[in-house]
């Protein structure tokens, strides 16, 4: 395994969990009617690849649940990535 495919992997798991600290940080706000994270922010994180740690952050700390935008778009970004995450791992598989 190269090093820019370890710097990918690290890039891919650090995403996601700061997307999943980007979702609880942003339910204590919305708890403490505070001012929470823009739309925008927890999607865009979501779609660059934090999709799983949105995905648990949605589940886990119930947020964001109701929106019918987050509802059909963080599960479809999961997907997609998947789908992604198995192709690239197949291929390198292939080249073993």
């Amino acid at each position: 395994m190269s090093i820019l495919e370890c710097f990918a992997i690290i890039n891919f798991v650090v995403l996601n969990i700061f997307a999943y600290i980007l979702y609880a940080s942003d339910k204590k706000r919305a708890i403490k009617h505070e001012n929470m994270i823009p739309q925008g922010i927890l999607i865009g994180v979501a779609a660059i690849g934090g999709c799983f740690g949105s995905l648990l952050g949605m589940i886990i700390c119930r947020h964001m649940t109701l929106q019918r935008k987050f509802t059909f778009l963080i599960p479809s970004f999961s997907i997609v990535w998947l789908i992604v995450i198995i192709y690239v791992g197949v291929n390198f598989l292939l080249e073993l």
